[in-house]
């Protein structure tokens, strides 16, 4: 169960694997997340056994218009596809052990 996703939360893509609706040449999503792509939540749905997403970065109502035709629709993501971003916290410790040489004692300036 997905107890992460909420609007406002940012996640990351982890399975860019989405399918797609295809009716002649025109077939929509036209833009899907990809892997490692940062994005932010819109809303989440429920359909189903599914947990669904939009993104802020992505349009929800998608299109696509070729010289044979039209194709457009609402857009969701599931959820199983990302996982929530998690920020590192800053830590210098790393810049502290490459400036003081092997050997010597840290100082605090």
């Amino acid at each position: 169960m997905n107890t992460w996703a909420a609007p406002g939360v940012q996640c990351v893509c982890i399975n860019d694997d989405f399918g797609c609706a295809q009716v002649g040449s025109c077939s929509i999503p036209t833009r899907v997340p990809m892997i490692n792509e940062i994005l932010t939540v819109k809303t989440v749905e429920a359909r189903d056994e599914m947990i669904c997403l939009t993104f802020e970065e992505i349009d929800e109502y998608q299109m696509d218009i070729q010289p044979d035709g039209f194709l457009g629709g609402w857009v969701l993501f599931d959820s199983v596809c990302f996982r929530p971003l998690e920020k590192r916290k800053t830590d210098i410790e790393i810049f502290r052990k490459m400036l003081t040489p092997a050997g010597r004692i840290p100082v605090d300036a």
